[in-house]
């Protein structure tokens, strides 16, 4: 996988994040925070929330991978920032603001031509709309 920096909507998208002693700091987080472009934090998604384990031995240099399965922010610049942290006392041991700019273009992620734009947030959701008639509310007979 090549690095870059623009993905459309709804895409896949891994995140890796070279750690150096990570290892050695006990109960230590990443964290990929993402923010918009008045560097307003919009969500974040760490290790301690959402890890599928961590292979041993366990070495000085490793790397951290963040697999997203669909990117839910519509069109737009944001900035992503990584954390590592220790929950408690101990607090944040290192922060890279603006460690990565992410562009997001437009995609038919609903598959009915309907663009989204900022002016219907910065995420889009995932769902699908059914409309029926309620239960005992038939349309009355106009032939009466």
């Amino acid at each position: 996988m090549r690095p870059r920096a623009s993905f459309a909507m709804g895409e896949k998208m891994f995140a890796r994040v070279h750690l150096e002693g990570f290892s050695a700091a006990k109960g230590a987080t990443v964290s990929l925070i993402v923010k918009d472009g008045n560097d307003r934090w919009l969500c974040d998604l760490n290790t301690a929330m959402s890890c599928s384990g961590i292979k041993e031995p366990r070495s000085w240099s490793e790397v951290a991978t963040l697999e997203l399965d669909r990117i839910p922010f519509v069109p737009g610049r944001y900035s992503l920032a990584i954390s590592i942290a220790i929950v408690g006392a101990k607090g944040r041991l290192d922060y890279i603001d603006r460690a990565a700019v992410l562009e997001i273009t437009d995609a038919d992620v609903y598959r009915s031509g309907f663009s989204l734009s900022r002016s219907k947030g910065v995420m889009y959701l995932e769902g699908s709309w059914s409309i029926e008639g309620a239960p005992g509310d038939a349309p009355e007979d106009e032939d009466e």
